[in-house]
């Protein structure tokens, strides 16, 4: 929640002088698009760890649990 916050603030200071300058625009947006896909790189990688680590946690508990 907090990163997005976070790209909430800079996205709409970057926005902000967006109509006075048509290079900045396209600038500013495409700033904020690779922010916003590293974020979504970031957050499917750890979704993807965390489900590989409970994965793993749940063979080893009922492996545990078949040989006992």
């Amino acid at each position: 929640m907090e990163g997005i916050v976070l790209i909430d603030i800079k996205y709409n200071t970057l926005v902000a002088p967006q109509y006075r300058n048509p290079r900045r625009r396209m600038n500013s947006f495409v700033g904020t698009s690779k922010e916003v896909v590293v974020v979504v790189v970031v957050v499917v990688v750890a979704v993807a760890v965390v489900v590989v680590v409970v994965v793993v946690v749940v063979v080893v508990v009922v492996g545990v649990e078949v040989w006992l």
